[in-house]
């Protein structure tokens, strides 16, 4: 009775109409030998992306406190020629 009811169902499923998807094949990366390589490679990657992002925001923010005349950059002669001191000021959060 259970292969028979097992039957029923498998000629079922097989009967319903679906659609013809096919899965995407991944042309773009090559097969690799080298997997301690390619591991450092990818996480040298991430970490860029992530560095990146984190440049970034800290641009925007004192850009931000730039326009806004709540930070000012001075060349600082005392130690090196290349040195400059920065000075900003942190407003309160109003809620």
């Amino acid at each position: 009775m259970k292969s028979f009811v097992g039957y029923i169902a498998d000629k079922i499923v097989k009967a319903t109409p679906r659609s013809k998807k096919v899965a995407p094949t991944i042309k773009s990366v090559p097969p690799t030998k080298d997997i301690k390589g390619s591991v450092k490679r990818v996480y040298r990657q991430e970490e860029s992306k992530r560095i990146d992002k984190t440049v970034a925001s800290k641009e925007n923010k004192i850009a931000e406190y730039l326009n806004h005349n709540l930070m000012k950059i001075d060349k600082d002669d005392f130690y090196s020629v290349d040195r400059y001191s920065i000075t900003y000021e942190e407003l309160p959060i109003e809620l």
